[in-house]
């Protein structure tokens, strides 16, 4: 309230003018200066400082800049502009509002707290807070006030590194390593990052995950967490700095995972290896690898290169090989659509004639983009080898079981590379049977394993065959370093001896020799149609032991057995047996014939057929059986006799080999 114009004051009125607390001391100083009153005189007194000058309205005043509290203000770091202004906080009510000029603006960036400045302009506004005219209403008032700008702060995406790639095949991740040249450009040093581990250093990334699972089929997007070590100072190339160095900062990236990679290899006719003679050469000798690519990317290339080595070695060990040549026959990238694969033709042919005695080898080496899946194609080119045999190898040669030949050639010529540089060589026969002589050593026994150089002649001499059929081999091969696949193999086979010796039946009293013709064996009836006897034991008897086979046709009118029946109704036997022959005449039966009984007035006349295994049909053995009708012979009485045999013998047989017996 402004103070009256007449009567009293009170000091409680001048204390309320003035804004002072009521119980405190009042300082007329302070009045003459909050009132533009007349000076004081600063001490124990005051002069010209009348009552009468507190009459009337509220004393004026006058207005200065610093009545005004102006406040500092605030930026943002990171982009340099102001976050919140300066304004007026006290000098009247309302506060007056400020014209403000930043100097510098817009502010630059920077690496070091950098203290900024505005220019002030405000109005003076008609009173103060309390109601006190200001003199100096309308007029403008100038000042200046500060901001402090922290220096920048690193941020995540300052950092250009990353996620690089995913290895479809492996699921092993490669980092881009990056640096902060993201930053902005108050930042002239920049920092190159390297990978940590834990927690990170300055200028270290540290990866949430350095491999994922591999996937098949389908693929999947990935995301890693990145950690970085915030970098030291020196970002401006002198004291300048991250505002919040030695700190971490943290921030993700994120990369489609694609399924594995596949890869196939093929060639004509199957198999894993190519293979070209000596004197082939150039693209007119091209053999071709299909390959065949998928998974990935949906566009999955490869790379082919031709490698020293073989199947066995690894190829990351093997140099590069200049023997063979290859080609494709597009780029090497293949597309395709996804879920279905991609093909190409590599060309391979070796690029020189081969004049060594050595093959050459080398690895067609094939792999995908991404590494890891990797398929292997072997070459060979044999060496200039001259490595033959007249007849060829893989012949058949055969013997009668004299040792002559049966057919075939026994005389095998071997011709290998002219002088000076015949090929060594080594012979070997197998079989117990067999041996070999060599032309240039005639007087050397024959023996089964020989060595040698050059040409050479090779007889094969089999002993007499006393057994079965005999077999064997004849090897020839080279055993000159570096020459390899010239081995020549030969199949030998000598007849089994023919067989010898007897048929021997009736309780082993009677003998037919083996490979005869036209033997009788009759058999009486009796009264009831019984045969008699009944049955027939039967020895065979050879000069080794070999496979027989008897047959008798059919079971009509007997069986054969390898056990006896007296019945004359037999089962369980058969038309035909299969046994092993005896090498004596006291050795056990070797089968039964089991007649059937003859009811009818008949004779039954059937022949027991005897062959043996032992490559030979001379002896094969013919018996005639007659089985008598019941009109034939009488009860009891014993087989009718051959004219040629003596009346006290039951049967007959012995006619000449190959000797009709009605001639």
């Amino acid at each position: 309230m402004a103070l009256p114009t007449s009567g009293p004051i009170s000091m409680s009125m001048v204390n309320i003018e003035i804004g002072d607390n009521f119980d405190e001391q009042i300082s007329f100083e302070s009045i003459a200066a909050d009132f533009n009153l007349s000076s004081p005189n600063y001490g124990d007194s005051i002069r010209g400082f009348g009552i009468n000058e507190l009459y009337g309205l509220s004393p004026s005043l006058t207005a200065v800049y610093s009545d005004f509290g102006v406040t500092t203000f605030n930026l943002n770091s990171q982009t340099g502009l102001i976050t919140s202004p300066p304004v007026a906080t006290q000098g009247s009510d309302p506060v007056p509002s400020l014209t403000v000029d930043y100097v510098g603006d817009p502010f630059s960036l920077v690496l070091t707290n950098t203290t900024r400045t505005a220019n002030i302009d405000l109005t003076v506004p008609a009173e103060s807070a309390n109601g006190n005219p200001y003199t100096n209403s309308g007029d403008t008032l100038s000042g200046t006030t500060t901001g402090v700008q922290t220096a920048y702060a690193f941020e995540f995406n300052d950092w250009t590194g990353g996620i690089g790639a995913i290895n479809p095949n492996s699921g092993i991740i490669s980092f881009n390593a990056g640096n902060d040249n993201n930053a902005p450009s108050i930042v002239t040093n920049n920092t190159s990052f390297t990978q940590g581990s834990g927690t990170p250093s300055a200028a270290q990334f540290v990866p949430s995950h350095t491999k994922f699972g591999i996937r098949t089929g389908t693929g999947v997007q990935r995301t890693v967490t990145f950690t970085l070590g915030v970098p030291g100072g020196n970002q401006d190339g002198g004291s300048g700095a991250y505002g919040n160095q030695g700190s971490t900062v943290s921030g993700t990236d994120s990369l489609f995972q694609y399924p594995e990679e596949t890869l196939a290899l093929s060639i004509t006719g199957g198999g894993n290896s190519l293979t070209w003679t000596s004197g082939q050469s150039g693209t007119s000798a091209n053999k071709e690898i299909t390959t065949t690519t998928g998974g990935g990317d949906g566009s999955v290339g490869f790379t082919a290169t031709v490698l020293n080595g073989h199947v066995s070695q690894s190829a990351s060990s093997a140099g590069l090989n200049f023997d063979f040549s290859i080609s494709v026959n597009s780029s090497t990238g293949f597309g395709f659509t996804a879920g279905n694969g991609s093909s190409g033709i590599i060309y391979v042919h070796p690029s020189s004639t081969n004049t060594s005695l050595s093959s050459r080898t080398a690895l067609v080496n094939v792999q995908v983009d991404n590494g890891h899946r990797e398929q292997q194609i072997l070459l060979t080119q044999t060496g200039n080898v001259t490595f033959t045999t007249n007849p060829t190898g893989g012949s058949s040669i055969a013997f009668n079981e004299d040792g002559s030949l049966k057919s075939g050639d026994n005389t095998i010529e071997l011709t290998t590379n002219p002088s000076p540089y015949e090929l060594d060589w080594r012979a070997n026969v197998t079989g117990s049977q067999y041996s070999f002589a060599v032309a240039s050593d005639p007087l050397v026994l024959n023996g089964t394993e020989k060595e040698g150089t050059g040409n050479e002649t090779f007889t094969i001499v089999p002993a007499t065959n006393t057994g079965g059929t005999k077999t064997g081999t004849l090897n020839i091969d080279s055993r000159h370093t570096g020459v390899v696949g010239v081995l020549k193999t030969f199949t030998l086979t000598q007849d089994a001896a023919a067989a010898s010796g007897t048929i021997r039946y009736n309780a082993n009293t009677l003998t037919q020799t083996i490979g005869s013709f036209g033997g009788t064996i009759t058999i009486s009836n009796v009264s009831s149609g019984l045969p008699s006897p009944a049955y027939q034991d039967i020895r065979v008897v050879t000069n080794y032991a070999m496979s027989f086979t008897a047959d008798i046709g059919s079971t009509t009118y007997a069986e054969l057995d390898s056990s006896s029946d007296l019945s004359g109704t037999p089962s369980g036997g058969s038309s035909s047996f299969t046994g092993t022959s005896i090498t004596s005449n006291t050795g056990a039966v070797s089968f039964y014939i089991n007649f059937k009984a003859n009811t009818t007035s008949s004779d039954r006349i059937f022949d027991l057929d005897i062959t043996f295994d032992d490559d030979h049909t001379s002896s094969n053995t013919t018996i005639e059986i007659t089985v008598e009708g019941t009109s034939g012979g009488s009860p009891g009485v014993s087989p009718s006799v051959s004219p040629s045999v003596s009346p006290s013998v039951d049967v007959v047989v012995s006619t000449p080999d190959g000797v009709d017996p009605e001639d």
